[in-house]
């Protein structure tokens, strides 16, 4: 026996579609760390990103070998390792990758003097 499905059933049915597409469903968003002076990450509170961190982030941006705007070596472990797009974190207009949840939670302590202090591994 069939069961007739009413107009109200289908428009939720499209409503709750549309609403998971609108805000996605699934994934780890990423973590913003700049919208003007200081944000607030849950108690932490992030400078924004400055000239000198913006220039070593593009370092570390090329360092990959590509120019794309995301840091895919795990900056948390020195860029010795592959990050993962499952933990990202972002600072300015880059997006990083870190190995794993804990080291991104890591990182988030000290943005700045973690990425200033640094280097390119030879």
């Amino acid at each position: 026996m069939l069961k007739t499905i009413s107009r109200w059933q289908v428009g939720g049915f499209v409503l709750a579609l549309c609403t998971m597409a609108l805000i996605g469903c699934g994934g780890e968003e990423p973590t913003k760390l700049d919208s003007g002076p200081q944000k607030q990450l849950g108690e932490l509170t992030v400078d924004a990103p400055s000239v000198e961190v913006l220039a070593k982030l593009a370092s570390f941006d090329a360092f990959d070998g590509t120019t794309d705007m995301v840091v895919s070596d795990c900056v948390g472990c020195a860029l010795s390792m592959k990050g993962n797009s499952e933990h990202p974190v972002e600072v300015g207009e880059y997006t990083l990758h870190f190995c794993s949840g804990p080291c991104a939670t890591k990182f988030k302590e000290a943005v700045n003097e973690k990425i200033l202090a640094l280097e390119i591994p030879k």
